[in-house]
């Protein structure tokens, strides 16, 4: 974030807005989303409108299937249930984090019930936009972290997207993401040496 702010990381200011959502001080035109689930943690960036982000362990389809009635429609449910047994339980957390990426993005966060918000699998495999009280034109792209962690990233404007994984504060993973809807990133061992991709090109896209 410090990079993408072009400020030393210490000098970054939090505040929160009305609804909770995390803003940088001093930073007009600049939004941020945040979140963390144990063993990982996402930061999303954007100067071209509002950004969401939601991260999950891709273990807690288990935890999520207790809540489906109350965060999930009708048709999400009956989707769920015709859709492959082996892909269920991957879809189901990308279902509640495309929300959650939803509700943090438009500030509102739980204000807006996620039961409220419709999402459809599209014949290509990619999630769209049924119905949300906050206009049915924002982007999702979901990503999935060494087969551990499934997450989604909302933005109001789409464009290109420039990602990087850091383990303790080392670039392990980069790589823009264009017109992608669903990208893989790898920070694991492969034989003696870390998966490493180049780090990506300044952009002025969002960073997550």
């Amino acid at each position: 974030m410090g990079e993408a702010l072009e400020v030393p990381p210490g000098q970054i200011r939090f505040l929160q807005d009305l609804g909770s959502k995390p803003v940088v001080a001093d930073a007009a035109g600049i939004d941020v989303s945040l979140s963390h689930t144990r063993g990982f943690a996402a930061c999303a960036v954007s100067q071209h409108g509002r950004i969401g982000v939601d991260v999950e362990a891709a273990a807690r389809s288990v935890e999520i299937e207790t809540l489906r009635e109350s965060v999930f429609t009708n048709a999400e449910r009956r989707m769920l249930d015709e859709c492959a047994v082996n892909k269920r339980a991957e879809r189901m957390v990308w279902l509640w984090t495309a929300k959650e990426a939803l509700l943090k993005g438009c500030g509102r966060g739980l204000a807006i019930p996620p039961a409220s918000i419709d999402l459809r699998w599209s014949d290509s495999g990619e999630l769209a936009i049924a119905a949300f009280s906050e206009g049915r034109e924002w982007k999702l792209v979901r990503f999935r972290v060494d087969e551990e962690f499934l997450g989604s990233l909302a933005l109001e404007r789409a464009s290109a997207i420039e990602v990087r994984c850091f383990d303790n504060g080392k670039l392990r993973a980069g790589r823009r993401v264009a017109d992608e809807t669903l990208f893989d990133l790898s920070t694991r061992e492969q034989g003696s040496a870390k998966s490493r991709l180049p780090e990506p090109p300044r952009s002025d896209g969002p960073a997550c």
